[in-house]
């Protein structure tokens, strides 16, 4: 290992008065892992500063005779080496407090906030307090109740056999919120006497278990909070693509 790099920035007026008996340097450290801006000797990352320095004061110290150096010039690095350390470990545990502190915020912020919905749900549905009075608690002055709006059809239902008995679904949501569930009834009987098939929230699905060649007829109808759209424009599989006009509408 060359002088100069080994020692380079530490004790560069003795490179040439070093023994080689000094080499290797007796601590298991790969100097070349720890990373370094290009313009300094000294590691970047704060976890890389402790073994660095431990290395610089262990091998100082073990050679001061062949070094031409004496104790008095590594304790300071020395003292600093572990005023350093226990700085770091304090800030990691700082980090783990503030950590610890944002739970136990998010934590009451929760707990508060349900706390003033459930007493304004109380208060609004209270007829003798005003518009006003509401205002003044820092509630919403609501002054009726809320209108849910149905759902919306869903547009687009397009329906595509497979072989092996899968008929595969798919439609557009036509801005339908993703909570809006969709419930799929299969007819098998040109459009008419409509069976349930199955609720999903997606907009795509797999009918699986159907037997290539039949006849199968789809619709879907959109629901949320207790309210159904109209069933959509009915899709077949190996049948002619027509619209079936029907009346019919299953509950939400």
């Amino acid at each position: 290992m060359d002088k100069k790099n080994l020692f380079r920035g530490v004790i560069p007026e003795h490179w040439d008065a070093i023994p080689e008996q000094v080499y290797p340097v007796p601590i298991q450290l790969n100097l070349r892992r720890i990373q370094r801006s290009s313009t300094d000797f000294i590691p970047d990352k704060d976890a890389q500063l402790p073994p660095y320095l431990n290395n610089l004061v262990t091998y100082a110290n073990a050679n001061l005779v062949a070094l031409t150096l004496v104790a008095g010039d590594i304790a300071p690095i020395s003292t600093g080496a572990t005023a350093y350390g226990t700085a770091l470990n304090n800030v990691a545990t700082a980090k783990e407090a503030l950590k610890q502190a944002i739970l136990t915020k998010d934590a009451a912020r929760k707990t508060v906030t349900t706390n003033v919905r459930v007493l304004s749900r109380k208060v609004q549905g209270i007829a003798a307090v005003t518009p006003a009075q509401k205002a003044a608690l820092g509630l919403s002055p609501r002054t009726g109740q809320r209108q849910r709006t149905a759902p919306l059809t869903p547009a687009g239902l397009i329906a595509t056999a497979s072989a092996d008995g899968t008929n595969t679904l798919s439609w557009s949501r036509n801005t339908n919120k993703p909570t809006t569930i969709f419930v799929i009834e299969a007819s098998y009987m040109g459009g008419t006497g409509w069976v349930y098939v199955d609720a999903i929230t997606s907009t795509r699905y797999q009918h699986r278990g159907q037997i290539p060649g039949v006849t199968v007829y789809y619709r879907v109808t959109a629901t949320r909070n207790k309210q159904s759209s109209e069933p959509s424009q009915s899709a077949s599989v190996y049948g002619p693509p027509r619209r079936i006009v029907t009346d019919l509408k299953i509950a939400a």
